[in-house]
């Protein structure tokens, strides 16, 4: 909360911190469950980021699902939690994941078929990158088939399909150095690699 709390003096705290998220347009729902089989984990933050809503004039009809899905798929989705004193990433849109988010992370969205690991880590060592770790991450099982995968956008690529969505996984890599745009062009440029974006932490 430091960005907010410097800006104008306030000192964030659990009294206020609800009256000041809804200031700045962000809604706070506190869920609680008993039901271990509710949730993996027993304190879960989800962030949804939402576009501004705009009225439709279009009639319901036989485009009401697909214009849900559209809408929905413009969601911008993460969920993290802490083992011990150490936060963990383990959901990023429609992708089910667990990693740490620190250092430089190199994130690419692929197709999920075979030899996409060896042709990112191909790129990657012509340019003399080090990767220091890596982990795969497949679209979630609990999502898939559900109105919820819609919902679960990434912001790394275009909206697709359903069908299309359920066929792809994503890739997370940390490395030892910022990449240039040039490896994230030649990385998409790679057979089956959709998206290379890359975030140092």
């Amino acid at each position: 909360m430091a960005p907010i709390s410097s800006s104008e003096g306030i000192n964030v705290n659990i009294i206020n911190a609800e009256l000041i998220a809804r200031e700045r347009g962000v809604f706070v729902n506190e869920q609680l469950s008993r039901d271990p089989a509710d949730h993996s984990y027993s304190s879960l933050v989800t962030l949804i980021a939402r576009p501004p809503s705009r009225s439709s004039s279009r009639p319901p009809g036989d485009n009401a699902q697909t214009s849900h899905f559209q809408a929905t798929q413009d969601n911008r989705v993460i969920s993290g939690t802490c083992s011990g004193e150490q936060p963990l990433i383990n959901r990023l849109g429609r992708f089910e994941t667990s990693f740490v988010p620190e250092g430089t992370l190199l994130i690419c969205e692929n197709y999920d078929s075979p030899g996409k690991i060896g042709v990112v880590g191909s790129i990657l060592g012509k340019e003399s990158v080090n990767i220091n770790f890596m982990t795969v991450a497949p679209v979630s099982k609990k999502l898939s088939g559900s109105d919820d995968l819609a919902g679960a956008g990434d912001g790394l690529t275009e909206p697709k399909g359903l069908d299309e969505v359920k066929n792809e996984a994503l890739m997370i890599l940390g490395i030892d150095r910022v990449v240039d745009k040039g490896v994230s062009e030649a990385l998409v440029r790679g057979e089956g690699v959709l998206s290379a974006s890359a975030v140092s932490l």
